[in-house]
């Protein structure tokens, strides 16, 4: 039996109000194609904050109802050695500068898991790999998580004419690391950076990879003796 073209016209009315609805309701303002930062990061969600440590700045940033810093943790442990979580046993914390320089200013401190572990301020904790999956969500996914954290400048291209630069959104400032690519022989920028989960290794443990290279955030495992990775410190 044909339909009404009456009939039609309000069944393509109906789907074409439902599907808006739909598509409102779930924006959140994090979605590939528009992003709203104003709504995910605004700029009352940000400033500074002293480590009563060491009296270190710290800018932090709020990303959805996650607390942030927005720099690299540049705190150095005095413990010459830190209980392991898992076995209670000690273990030895190692914490350096890049290339062992006697300066971090730049990127912050360098550490090994156990000394990551701990090394966050009172009131901070080391995040857990779903804690990063939340941040890569709220930042509008995989796809585009990465660029939008990544600072606006020092992410030099490999090849002529690229532009591997972020845009930085929301504050997040993530700064490369200058490394050698082990498949190609050649320079790569990266910043590696721990999280509190356990790889299904034991002795391993999970960090977030942003690669100059790569658009996703790459979720990798390495011994817990790598001292070659930075920490991002996210409020309890």
């Amino acid at each position: 039996m044909r339909k009404s073209p009456f009939l039609v016209f309000f069944e393509c009315k109906a789907i074409c109000l439902v599907t808006l609805a739909l598509v409102a309701c779930s924006d959140n303002g994090t979605n590939a194609a528009e992003f709203n930062a104003a709504s995910v990061c605004p700029q009352s969600g940000r400033g500074t904050f002293a480590d009563e440590r060491d009296g270190q700045v710290y800018k932090f940033t709020t990303i959805g109802n996650q607390v942030w810093m927005a720099e690299n943790l540049n705190y150095s442990l005095s413990e010459l050695a830190v209980l392991e979580p898992d076995s209670g046993k000690l273990v030895s914390p190692i914490v350096k500068c890049y290339d062992d320089n006697e300066d971090c200013s730049g990127i912050g401190r360098l550490y090994n898991w156990y000394a990551a572990y701990y090394a966050c301020p009172n009131g901070w904790h080391l995040p857990s790999e779903a804690e990063w999956r939340t941040l890569v969500e709220n930042m509008g996914g995989n796809e585009v998580a990465s660029a939008r954290l990544r600072a606006q400048f020092g992410w030099k291209p490999i090849n002529r004419g690229e532009n591997l630069n972020g845009t930085d959104d929301c504050g997040f400032s993530l700064f490369p690391v200058k490394t050698y690519a082990q498949d190609t022989a050649s320079t790569k920028y990266e910043l590696s950076v721990w999280t509190s989960t356990n790889h299904y290794d034991r002795g391993r443990k999970l960090y977030a990879d942003f690669i100059s290279y790569h658009k996703d955030v790459i979720f990798n495992s390495a011994d817990r003796f790598s001292d070659n990775m930075t920490v991002r410190c996210l409020k309890d």
